[in-house]
Order: structure tokens, then sequence, then C-alpha cells
């Protein structure tokens, strides 16, 4: 070693090339290391929020039910009066300004949490229910579906208006056989729309049929730390331009923006494997959580379900359903075979 140039001290020996690619490597190794650690412990945080949100979620529809005796928010009970006026846009637009009014015929969201904050406006609560519930790995900005009734253009204006507005794609979706009716209630009032006739082909009733004097009643579901109340699910991504739309209607026929046909139907657009062009995007923004849902149950619990397990017609579909089988998912015949009855 050797005097510095000022004679007070030894000289420190700089690095050698070879020294400093040795550290750099060494951090390099270490970062490789931990960073696949910090992100699955990132993923594990927005995961237990997820599920922490969920069970208030479930927790306030339980106490929602209790005070309307026993019902299930939806199509047949709060969205009925929605349905009955589907043609009368003005009657519609007045009737949903109400902070606590639905915003759609399947809007399950709107009368169970009941914001004292939401806006009176119908399009405005309509995008704000999905910011104000958003699950924090779902950040899919949307555009408005076109097709629909005047619900569309009140949606339309609403985001062109409001420059500033970061429309979310829906984070939670229920199950449609529990707010739909069985096929022997009589038109009028609840029941009045009994979707499970809906006949579509390919569509939710070639999978399973509901039992034929079911209403949506939560007594009515069966046994309710089995069934799943609402999950994970996005909808929808277009199978042609992959664009990320979602369907603003007032009344829409099925499903809308609040429900699903479950993850049984391999048609389905939240869940399921069969979309032509559709590359599994629609799956991986539904099982966002390393590929598994979220899912709150009508006992008011939530817990982390796998691809495979989501299959189980069970968490879909009330107690005494006929899983009819066709266009299933196949790992729905681990659970059952066409034409038994769901637990």
């Amino acid at each position: 070693m050797k005097k510095d140039r000022n004679g007070l001290g030894w000289a420190a020996r700089a690095f050698t090339l070879i020294e400093l690619l040795v550290v750099i490597s060494i951090i390099a190794l270490l970062i490789g290391i931990l960073l696949p650690g910090l992100g699955k412990a990132n993923q594990l945080a927005k995961t237990t929020v997820c599920l922490s949100l969920q069970r208030g979620m479930a927790q306030n529809l339980a106490g929602w039910s209790n005070d309307h005796e026993d019902a299930i928010p939806g199509t047949n009970t709060t969205g009925l009066s929605i349905l009955n006026n589907a043609q009368n846009t003005e009657a519609l637009i007045r009737m949903l300004s109400n902070p606590y009014a639905p915003t759609q015929n399947f809007d399950w969201i709107s009368p169970i949490m009941q914001n004292d904050s939401a806006p009176a406006e119908r399009a405005a609560r309509f995008f704000q229910t999905f910011n104000d519930y958003a699950c924090p790995e779902q950040d899919v900005e949307v555009v408005v579906y076109a097709v629909g009734d005047g619900g569309v253009s009140n949606a339309e204006d609403y985001i062109a208006r409001e420059a500033g507005v970061r429309p979310l794609g829906p984070s939670y979706l229920m199950s449609a056989y529990f707010q739909w009716a069985g096929r022997q209630i009589s038109t009028g009032g609840l029941g009045a729309y009994s979707f499970v006739q809906v006949g579509v082909p390919g569509g939710p009733t070639q999978t399973a049929t509901l039992p034929a004097s079911y209403r949506p009643r939560l007594p009515q579901v069966g046994e309710v730390s089995s069934k799943i109340a609402f999950a994970d699910g996005f909808r929808y991504i277009d199978e042609n331009s992959g664009l990320r739309d979602v369907d603003a209607s007032f009344a829409p026929s099925l499903f809308g923006a609040f429900t699903s046909g479950g993850a049984m139907f391999s048609g389905e657009r939240s869940y399921g494997n069969a979309i032509q062009g559709m590359r599994g995007q629609n799956l991986d923004a539904s099982y966002r959580h390393g590929g598994k849902i979220n899912g709150a149950f009508f006992d008011g619990h939530a817990e982390t379900i796998e691809m495979k397990q989501s299959r189980n017609p069970t968490y879909w579909l009330p107690s005494g359903s006929t899983f009819v089988g066709q266009s299933a998912m196949e790992e729905c015949l681990r659970y059952y075979q066409p034409g038994e009855k769901v637990h």
C-alpha cells in the first residue's frame, strides 16, 4: 500500500473489473431470489383485501335479506320495477334517481350496500358501484356495450360528459340462478320473469334447470355455507375485437353487468373456456388471484377456490336443481352426472 498524495493516509486499492462483476452478479442473484417472493406477498395481500371486502358485502347481503322477508336482491325482487317500466326510459331515469335504487334489474350490489354518498344519477351510480367495490386485482377499464335499451345511451352520455371518470368493469358476479324463478311461479309479482325458460341455444338452461317451485329466497338456496352468493368475475371481453365492455342497459334479458351463469357452462363469458377467439382472456380476468377466484357464501364467509374446484355445480345452483350437463365444463362431471339433483 502507499501513501495518498497528501500524505494523510493510506490510499484504498481500487476494485478490479472482475470484482465489480462478481458484486453485480451477487446483487442480481439476490434480486432474482427476492422478487418472486415479493410478488407473491403482494398477490397474497391483494387476495386478503378482496376476501375482506367480500365478507363485508356478504354480511350486508344477509342483513338486507333478513330485513326483506329473506329475499335475494336481483331481477325478480329489487329489479321487478325496472322490468315493468323497461320501455319507458324517462320514467326509469326518474325512478332510479335514488341513491338506494338498483342501477339495473340484475343489480344486487346497490340495494345491499345502501351507500349514502352515492350520486342520485343512475349512470354515475352504475360506474361508481364498480369503482367503490372493486377487487384490488381488477383494474380493467371498460367501454359501454353499444347494444341494449335506453340505459346504454344514458351511460354513454355520462361517460362523454364526465371526462375524468375511470369506468372500471365489474369485480363480483352473482349466479343468476339464485335470482331467477322456477317454472311453477305464476306471472305477475315475484317471478314475473322466469328466466329459466329463456331457451337460448347453448345457453345456461342446457347446463342446469331450477326446481319448478324455486323462488329467490334465502331459505330456498339450500345449505348456505356451500352456496356462493357472489364471486370474482368479469363481464365481459368481446371474442372478436378483444374489447372490454360492460352492459349498461336498464333491463338486459341475460346476466347484465352483475350476474353470470356460474362456472359450469363452457360458453360462459366469465368462466367458460369454449368461446372461440377468446384465448383464455376471460379466464384471466375472472380467475385473477393466481388462477383462482375468491367467493363469498350466503352464510357470510369467503374463501379462495381453485379453478377446477369452482366447476362444482353445488356452488352456483339452488339445492334440488337438475344438472342437465349439456355444454357443461368437463370438470362438472366429477361432481354430477346428467339428470342428477344438485345438493
